[in-house]
């Protein structure tokens, strides 16, 4: 079974040769104003280690699926995640460094997505939605 990278994630901030998630390669980098949020670091449960990640940082990972993910912590947030934010900022996977909350919500809201993250029991991470609303206007 092939590992399809959400639409979201390909946007014109990733492009990817075959489709699958390993094979995906950084176009850009988002520059959302994030401020102190940190909501995608705290209700994205599975972000993916791609190829292009490997040899960047000795991330802490799980196999799902046959692909690493970055470990979380017991509440759920990311491994990474302490007070101050993100302690690998500057060593952070692809899949953070191009995640835009205000593209996700942009195109869910337009029905043009079906993938959003969800939490552990499975329900729509609501609140990283409604980040991405605040901010979409920003987008334009």
């Amino acid at each position: 079974m092939k590992n399809l990278a959400p639409t979201w994630l390909y946007g014109p901030n990733l492009i990817g040769e075959r489709g699958d998630i390993e094979h995906v390669s950084i176009r850009e980098e988002a520059k959302v104003p994030c401020g102190e949020c940190r909501k995608c670091c705290r209700d994205f449960q599975m972000v993916p280690v791609l190829d292009e990640d490997k040899g960047r940082y000795p991330y802490k990972t799980e196999q799902i699926g046959g692909i690493p993910i970055l470990e979380r912590k017991a509440n759920g947030d990311c491994f990474y995640l302490e007070e101050s934010g993100c302690t690998i900022h500057e060593h952070r996977p692809a899949t953070c460094r191009v995640f835009d909350c205000r593209k996700m919500y942009d195109l869910w809201s337009r029905g043009l997505c079906n993938v959003v993250p969800v939490n552990d029991d499975g329900r729509i991470a609501t609140e990283l939605l409604f980040e991405g609303a605040k901010r979409v206007h920003t987008l334009r």
